[in-house]
């Protein structure tokens, strides 16, 4: 016997199903019977094609179990939860992928369960740390309350900084309260309310509904020939017209031709052969355009790019350009992507976005022409800057208010040399600077950095910074202080 429950999804558009609730207690009888339409109509589930249930549950970890197809013409296919699926107490929300082959899949609605916690007092499963690297669009949980734990320790020591230059001085010292802040200026009354707010931040892009497609949907060919660039774009400006887009680009050589414009709510996953190559004279992808004036952290965000390639096409187009510019954006995650062969400029330009995570990918390849493209800072240029946000800096968009990245967290990255190019002189860092303004909270822990001829990291207007657990190869420095020259002016960035 089965406890069945009948719901509808939709790859195109949110189906309002019934909440209902499964006991943890349940053991193999709870049955979901799933009917997946296509803008109203039924999916014709053909031979040879997949039906995967992922489940996130209350404590942000996922499970994945195949669905068996019963009906092919109706789109009708079930699945019997297993323990893991309802072993934690509390809203779980869940989605179904179909794949129509490996490197075509289309992402249904969500709908949401409870598992309600049973009378019976069985000893407690462990919790699945199942996860896809597809999917992943949080922070862990480990991390967060490391980085807590490393913050809590400086505003202890703070406030004992202050005691002491209070016995000293004979004055009242106002206690420390930077690690509590956030970047809007709003103070929680513990450390841990901060990092927990931080997360859910993040997190709370995981609450948009991103209807899913691939270029190949609008006429791209992923063949190195034609210009791709157009049916990319098709895909992104969906954003603009359903509220969030994601989009899958399979392997293949996609040739560009001009910028890739993000707007807000986008996902870009490709795959590990996904390959753009670079055929003008500018970049790939920006978070605005010429027109746009945000300020502060008011612009594009909830914006995540993983995987794929970004080929700098160095040894047939050699002019200057940024990979990838960001600027007023908050939420952003770049994971798992390997830029090659920037020349002149940065392969991540980062400017007045809060909230950002840079992760697992590699940096390789940098070129520069000190007598076309050089200026005073080419020799220190890095490969992420994190700056604040002015005219001589990033003038891709407005508006250039000075506004400061805060909360960056970049991880687990590779920073040398390509089969073409050697590695960039910087890793990390910035060379520009606004007056009375600080980049704050940015955290660079367990990168490589092979080769650079500046420095691997260069906190320069930082503020709350946490370096730890770099490896340093062939160097000329493995981390450069610097400080602003005093004249009060808009270096340039």
């Amino acid at each position: 016997m089965y406890k069945p429950y009948p719901i509808t999804v939709d790859t195109m558009k949110k189906v309002q199903n019934n909440m209902f609730a499964i006991n943890t207690n349940d053991l193999n009888t709870p049955k979901i019977i799933i009917t997946i339409q296509q803008d109203g109509e039924p999916v014709i589930l053909a031979e040879g094609m997949k039906v995967r249930l992922e489940i996130k549950k209350p404590d942000n970890k996922l499970v994945f179990q195949d669905c068996t197809i019963v009906d092919p013409s109706s789109g009708l296919c079930t699945v019997v939860l297993n323990s893991e699926a309802f072993e934690v107490e509390g809203h779980h929300v869940a989605e179904l992928m179909v794949y129509y082959t490996l490197d075509r899949i289309a992402v249904t609605s969500r709908f949401s369960y409870t598992a309600v916690k049973g009378l019976f007092n069985k000893e407690t499963l462990e919790s699945s740390n199942s996860f896809s690297a597809l999917n992943q669009i949080v922070f862990d949980a480990q991390t967060a309350e490391q980085n807590a734990s490393e913050h809590e320790q400086n505003a202890l020591l703070s406030a004992q900084q202050a005691k002491i230059s209070e016995q000293n001085n004979n004055q009242t010292v106002i206690e420390t309260i930077e690690a509590r802040t956030n970047g809007q200026g709003k103070t929680f009354a513990s450390l841990k309310e901060r990092m927990n707010d931080f997360d859910s931040k993040v997190s709370g892009a995981g609450d948009v509904y991103f209807p899913m497609y691939t270029p190949q949907m609008r006429g791209a060919k992923g063949d190195g020939i034609q210009d791709d660039t157009p049916f990319i774009q098709s895909i992104l400006d969906i954003a603009k017209t359903k509220g969030a887009v994601y989009c899958h680009i399979p392997k293949g050589v996609y040739r560009i031709t001009g910028r890739l414009y993000l707007s807000k709510n986008t996902k870009i996953v490709m795959d590990k052969e996904t390959r753009l190559l670079r055929d003008w004279a500018g970049g790939f992808f920006l978070n605005g355009r010429s027109t746009d004036n945000f300020t502060e952290y008011n612009g594009n965000g909830n914006i995540t790019i993983e995987g794929g390639i970004l080929d700098g096409n160095i040894l047939n187009r050699n002019n200057s350009f940024n990979a990838i510019g960001l600027g007023h954006g908050y939420n952003i995650v770049l994971r798992d992507v390997e830029i090659l062969d920037v020349r002149g400029a940065h392969a991540v330009d980062l400017n007045s976005s809060r909230d950002v995570l840079i992760e697992g990918c590699k940096f390789k390849g940098y070129d520069i022409n000190y007598t076309v493209d050089g200026d005073g800072a080419s020799y220190m240029r890095e490969a992420i800057q994190v700056s604040s946000h002015t005219e001589a800096g990033f003038n891709a968009f407005g508006e250039f208010d000075g506004t400061p990245c805060v909360n960056v967290t970049i991880r687990n990255n590779y920073f040398g040399a390509s089969a073409n190019r050697p590695a960039y002189p910087c890793g990390v860092g910035n060379h520009g600077h606004t007056p009375g303004s600080f980049i704050k909270h940015v955290r660079i822990y367990d990168n490589t950095f092979d080769g650079c001829t500046y420095a691997g990291i260069r906190p320069y207007k930082y503020e709350n910074t946490t370096i730890k657990n770099n490896t340093f190869i062939n160097c000329e420095y493995g981390v450069r202080f610097s400080n602003p020259d005093g004249k009060g002016t808009y270096d340039n960035g």
